[in-house]
């Protein structure tokens, strides 16, 4: 999904950059990917998210869209997650991706801030929605990535 996201900002003329923590999984889409910038950046973690913004407002000078595409499942049966687990899958979905959203918001250009804030976070509560029917509709794993990512609405 992130790969289509990318290619489509850029068929639209935007500067883009896409991040990962994985050499892996970056290395790959720099392949798949020309014309694209990629930095790694751990999106679970606080001061990697603060480092990373920090890097894109001095190279670029601004963010002006901000799309938030990590996230991870695990397949764990409920009674078995242990608090590590927990913790890992919650700290992507939701924690990392609340305070990217913080962090690039309090340096998107000026306007009016409150609105930007309502756009994005309706947008992130309809690709949550649509994530937490498809969970209903079928046993989906997805359905515990859909819970963390609702979280980050509920902090909003």
């Amino acid at each position: 999904m992130g790969a289509a996201i990318a290619k489509r900002f850029q068929a639209e003329g935007a500067a883009v950059v896409a991040t990962g923590a994985n050499p892996e999984t970056l290395a790959k889409a720099r392949k798949q990917l020309s014309g694209i910038e990629f930095v790694a950046s751990d999106a679970s973690d606080i001061e990697s998210i603060r480092a990373l913004v920090e890097k894109l407002v001095r190279d670029h000078g601004r963010i002006d869209i901000l799309a938030v595409n990590a996230g991870t499942a695990g397949y764990v049966p409920v009674g078995k997650v242990e608090p590590h687990f927990f913790d890992r899958i919650f700290d992507l979905n939701a924690k990392g991706a609340y305070f990217l959203m913080q962090e690039v918001v309090s340096v998107m250009p000026a306007g009016d801030p409150s609105s930007s804030r309502r756009r994005s976070l309706t947008r992130w509560r309809c690709q949550t929605t649509r994530y937490t029917q498809q969970a209903r509709r079928r046993s989906d794993p997805w359905g515990g990535h859909s819970r963390a990512n609702l979280r980050v609405v509920a902090f909003g």
